[in-house]
């Protein structure tokens, strides 16, 4: 949360230093020291700011933020189409990262490319759930890529709701 309006009441009516602002609010001195620079380039009296709200405030301060683009570019982002071609074998996130970097080479980095992905994907309602009776079906799941000259490992899974992740390998 922006400390604007405390920062300018602390530097008005109280007058204290920056670095007792700085420490007032727990922030570093060289915000504090911007906030006030951009406060007194302004030419706003504090008594016409008491009644506005922060994020007014800061619009007031920092015309050229307003400006930018309010989209973000990961709203940009196809993360159905990903989840899609996820399912298909041998496709990774990272190709399909750098796929997206090749499309758009000022996007998003690898990490937040990454966490977006992950919290669509958290907030998605996927779910396989059904229901069994103990030990009437057996699943066997294979590793995606097939080895050869490899000893195959196999898990199986006895489907149940009442056993807690039974899982035997053969």
């Amino acid at each position: 949360m922006r400390k604007i309006k405390e920062i300018i009441r602390l530097s008005e009516k109280c007058s204290l230093s920056r670095k007792g602002i700085a420490r007032s609010c727990g922030i570093s001195k060289n915000t504090v020291k911007d906030y006030l620079e951009r406060y007194e380039k302004s030419g706003i009296t504090f008594d016409a700011i008491r009644d506005m709200n922060d994020q007014d405030v800061y619009w007031l301060l920092f015309p050229e933020k307003k400006e930018q683009k309010s989209e973000h570019e990961r709203d940009k982002i196809d993360f159905a189409y990903l989840f899609r071609e996820l399912k298909k074998k041998s496709v990774t996130l990272d190709q399909l990262y750098q796929e997206y970097k090749v499309s758009k080479p000022n996007g998003l980095g690898r990490s937040q490319f990454y966490y977006w992905y992950q919290q669509w994907l958290s907030s998605t309602e996927i779910s396989m759930r059904q229901q069994h009776r103990g030990g009437e079906t057996c699943y066997v799941v294979y590793g995606r890529k097939v080895f050869r000259n490899a000893k195959r490992f196999i898990r199986a899974t006895v489907g149940s709701n009442n056993i807690k992740n039974p899982q035997y390998t053969i």
